[in-house]
């Protein structure tokens, strides 16, 4: 369902597009900052730098990075393992290539953070 924003739609793609599936599950994974992936490093970082400063506000922050990583469950349970309505298109070639170039950056970067974080010490050491 292109266009809509209704969750309905979306069921059981895993069972049709498996490929989307397990990209969006890995996306998801990064994005609630699982550690091996590029959103770990960052929430590591910042909770690492505010919690002597601000040690009730970073506590807060982690209970809801909590919550957000149970609510990007929810969603994926909800979009990708309910019933099949209609028969899906396979991913063509076209498509794949930039996801999986956007997913290996992704990897990489979770597992040597270094690469990207050694260009914004210049700008953050004073």
């Amino acid at each position: 369902m292109v266009g809509g924003d209704q969750l309905t739609g979306l069921l059981n793609f895993e069972c049709g597009l498996p490929f989307v599936g397990s990209l969006m599950i890995m996306g998801t994974m990064a994005s609630a900052g699982i550690p091996g992936l590029m959103g770990f490093v960052a929430e590591f970082l910042i909770f690492r730098g505010s919690f002597a400063v601000f040690p009730t506000a970073t506590l807060a922050c982690m209970v809801g990075t909590g919550l957000t990583a149970v609510y990007f469950l929810i969603l994926l349970n909800r979009a990708f393992f309910g019933r099949i309505q209609g028969v899906l298109p396979p991913v063509q070639w076209q498509e794949r290539v930039p996801v999986l170039i956007l997913s290996l950056i992704v990897v990489l970067l979770g597992v040597q953070p270094n690469w990207l974080s050694s260009l914004l010490t210049g700008s953050i050491s004073y």
